[in-house]
């Protein structure tokens, strides 16, 4: 399956990056003005309904003080006091002169107060005495007679429509003699319901209404959108109350033991939230354009550059290693991009010329090795001295010299192979030794010490014939006393030395000099190029002069593994 990430262009995610931040940013800024608007808007919200609650509440005290200051008015007022006493001593004689006088110091005390129905006095047995209302409906309600005022919501005429029921917010307490104490009767002071309701009426609206409750939750005044004496089936007592899809506030009027209940509207408290939610969704949708734009102009400073390094990459695979000499960008990165790109292939260029250096250099070794295994100046004293062993008739020294030639070439030429094994290596070096011996008349000894287990791993063939020659030629040679050759096998870690030491005249640093710097025949100076072109360069070899006299030379390859028979020369024959 196709890795979308990947597949991705460089534009696409540039756009996603930017929008996924702008994003990010946005609904983080969201979040927190949504969280401090909306704890702002409730609490705003909240004192203001509390606000409001006491402001209704202090109306309705306000006209609830009015409205028992004027029952004392009344209650004490003299005219009252004979109408009420005369009316229950002598109710037959009660005449409507009396009831008019009643009525007129009734309105004298009120002065047409508005937000007053109406006064009605009544005997002690609930008999209508005196009243201000304009169209008297029934006689007073079944109300206890107590020592104290009691509210009471009641239907009454209206004072300017017979025909018109409005409720009142009606107060009833008794009246005494003041003379002797006794009960005369009763005041009823009636408050329209819409005098109250017009306290908050104007606050409310579809989501923001407001209700005078009893205790027992009967809607005892409404700004119309519950009908009065009806259930507020919301309603509580103790606390505030979150249903669904209102959250109600409460004041508890005392004297009353009502409740007035705003209930606010959920939507009320969500509506700026929404308002929020929308413009962080068009500044979203803004910030989303403005991330194209920018995405575009962004990306287009970067493709383009890479299009251009792509362009030239092709013209390199078709051979053209030439630089990139005008940088398309201005931009630093990838300024520094094409500099970069320009310095590899160059390097590349360098690789490629060290490489045919390299290779130039291996072919012109194998041509000096295979020149140096048909070496004609070593076969033409080699078989003059067989020549003069067969004059002297010195067979078994001749069958002997024949063989070491035969075992030298034929191992040594190894059907063209440049790797042998090390055991190989040692019968090629043997055979030449052995031919030197007879040649200078045993003018040396060797010894040879390699460990079975060695004799098995690979190496690159004549390593040894062209160190052992030096150390004869340079060495030995010149003794006038028997020389001394020692050749030592021997692994270390994981490489493989080839220790060779003579007890010759050394070497001076004019001749160490020579040795490095021969170029007339396959020397020292090529078998250490040949260890490293073919080992690398930690490896190769070392002279150095034997503080007892001599020299001693160490060869370092690394232990591998023959890598097949072939690479082996089993063919003797």
């Amino acid at each position: 399956m196709k890795n979308t990430k990947t597949s991705l262009s460089i534009r696409s995610k540039i756009f996603r990056s930017m929008t996924l931040t702008a994003a990010c940013l946005i609904l983080l800024l969201t979040l927190a003005t949504s969280f401090m608007y909306y704890n702002y808007f409730i609490k705003s919200t909240t004192d203001s309904s509390l606000a409001q609650l006491d402001y209704i509440a202090g109306q309705l005290n306000y006209y609830m003080d009015s409205v028992s200051n004027y029952s004392l008015a009344l209650m004490t007022d003299d005219t009252i006091q004979k109408g009420l006493m005369k009316f229950k001593n002598d109710h037959e004689h009660f005449s409507a002169i009396d009831k008019m006088l009643m009525k007129d110091s009734i309105n004298h005390t009120i002065q047409s107060t508005p937000f007053i129905h109406s006064v009605t006095f009544y005997s002690g047995d609930r008999k209508r005495v005196a009243t201000t209302e304009y169209y008297p409906g029934r006689d007073m309600a079944d109300v206890m007679a107590s020592g104290k005022g009691v509210w009471f919501l009641q239907p009454k005429n209206s004072n300017n429509n017979k025909n018109t029921t409005l409720y009142t917010l009606s107060m009833v307490q008794p009246v005494y003699s003041i003379a002797t104490g006794g009960l005369l009767g009763y005041i009823e002071i009636s408050i329209p319901e819409s005098t109250i309701s017009d306290i908050y009426s104007g606050n409310t609206d579809e989501n923001r209404h407001i209700y005078i409750t009893d205790g027992e939750g009967i809607v005892k005044s409404t700004d119309g959108s519950l009908p009065l004496e009806s259930d507020y089936a919301d309603f509580t007592t103790k606390t505030r109350d979150l249903s669904t899809s209102y959250i109600t506030f409460t004041r508890h009027l005392s004297r009353l033991d009502w409740y007035i209940t705003n209930s606010i509207s959920f939507a009320t408290f969500f509506r700026p939230l929404v308002q929020v939610l929308l413009l962080s969704v068009l500044a979203a949708i803004f910030c989303a354009g403005i991330c194209f734009v920018i995405s575009r102009k962004l990306s287009k400073t970067i493709t383009s550059p890479i299009y251009s390094l792509i362009d030239h990459t092709q013209k390199i695979k078709q051979g053209d290693w030439s630089t990139i000499d005008n940088i398309p960008c201005d931009d630093q990165d990838i300024a520094l991009l094409f500099t970069e790109f320009n310095a590899m292939i160059q390097a590349q260029e360098q690789l490629k010329d060290n490489l045919l250096e390299t290779t130039k250099m291996k072919n012109k070794i194998s041509l000096d090795l295979i020149q140096q295994q048909v070496n004609p100046h070593f076969l033409y004293n080699t078989l003059d001295n067989i020549c003069s062993l067969a004059e002297l008739d010195e067979k078994q020294t001749l069958i002997d010299i024949v063989m070491s030639l035969s075992t030298f070439y034929r191992v040594g030429l190894s059907s063209g192979k440049f790797r042998v094994t090390v055991g190989d290596e040692l019968e090629i070096t043997t055979a030449y030794l052995h031919i030197m011996q007879i040649r200078y008349f045993h003018k040396f000894d060797y010894t040879i010490e390699c460990p079975d287990e060695l004799k098995q791993y690979s190496c690159i063939k004549l390593l040894l014939q062209p160190i052992v020659e030096n150390s004869i030629y340079h060495g030995i040679k010149e003794m006038e006393s028997k020389g001394l050759l020692e050749i030592r096998i021997q692994e270390k870690d994981e490489n493989i030395l080839i220790i060779v030491q003579d007890n010759g005249v050394g070497f001076t640093q004019e001749a160490y000099q020579k040795i490095w710097e021969c170029s007339d025949h396959f020397g020292v100076k090529n078998i250490h190029q040949r260890i490293q072109l073919y080992y690398g360069e930690e490896y190769g070899l070392i002279m150095s002069n034997r503080p007892t006299g001599g020299c001693i030379t160490t060869i370092t390859i690394p232990k591998k593994e023959a890598v097949n028979n072939a690479d082996n020369i089993s063919d003797r024959g």
